[in-house]
């Protein structure tokens, strides 16, 4: 609220305190994790039950909608593109946002923010929950080069090409020894360097939570995404979008 504002006197707000991936969307599932798992809400609890339909769940819900208040107005069509397209361009102030779109705020060809994002793990209201995903690498069965395949995975994640990667500016190393190294440390300690988002990111290794790693996690995600929707268009309650994602998923989980 304190950040959404007209900048420049035409009567018109042109700076939002922060922006979201509302669109009905894979985005908005992974994005509002972030949220309602900060709340202390969960898909499934430690025994694989389906644990969505749960007061906190709601109250994260309320809450991710309550912010789109402070957004820009097409924020409903917005994947993490256009949300880092917002931050890019200034015209918002704050959002979760995958990593590797970090080069984007530093590059004066896409950015008008060049040096002035900072980067942190997610807030809570009772855990610091920041949601985690990423890319493997995989080798084909019908491969005719398997061995060649195998060696260049083997080397494209090695310790060495990862920290020599990660110096050159990229900022998404896919070994913890990289995180640590005293050179690689020592540049992500520069406040000005594209790789200053490096501490907040080996925090939230540590406590990140996951996508449910479950065969019918697709069903799952576009049942929750679609309820989301649903509530934030207004033709559902929180309560009614939670609660009828649960009785989904347990549909699905044959529960």
């Amino acid at each position: 609220e304190f950040f959404t504002r007209d900048t420049d006197g035409d009567g018109r707000i042109d700076l939002y305190g922060c922006v979201a991936q509302m669109k009905r969307h894979d985005a908005m599932t992974c994005e509002s994790m972030n949220y309602w798992y900060a709340f202390g809400g969960r898909i499934f609890d430690d025994a694989m039950n389906v644990a969505l339909d749960s007061l906190e769940s709601v109250e994260g819900l309320r809450f991710y909608i309550s912010l789109k208040e402070f957004m820009p107005p097409g924020v409903t069509t917005y994947t993490w593109d256009e949300a880092a397209i917002a931050l890019a361009q200034g015209l918002a102030v704050m959002g979760p946002q995958w990593n590797e779109f970090a080069p984007v705020m530093d590059d004066p060809a896409k950015s008008k923010v060049v040096g002035k994002i900072g980067y942190a793990i997610t807030p809570r209201k009772i855990s610091h929950t920041p949601m985690g995903g990423g890319a493997g690498a995989a080798i084909s069965r019908f491969s005719k080069n398997k061995e060649a395949a195998w060696l260049f995975v083997q080397w494209a994640t090695s310790k060495e090409i990862q920290k020599r990667i990660a110096l050159k500016g990229c900022p998404t190393p896919v070994r913890l020894s990289v995180f640590m190294d005293p050179e690689v440390a020592k540049e992500a300690a520069n406040s000005q360097s594209p790789l200053r988002q490096l501490p907040a990111m080996l925090k939230a290794s540590g406590i990140r939570a996951w996508r449910p790693r479950v065969p019918e996690w697709p069903e799952i995600n576009e049942i929750i995404f679609t309820n989301w929707s649903d509530a934030i268009a207004g033709t559902k309650t929180p309560e009614e979008a939670v609660s009828v994602a649960a009785k989904e998923i347990r549909r699905v989980m044959g529960e």
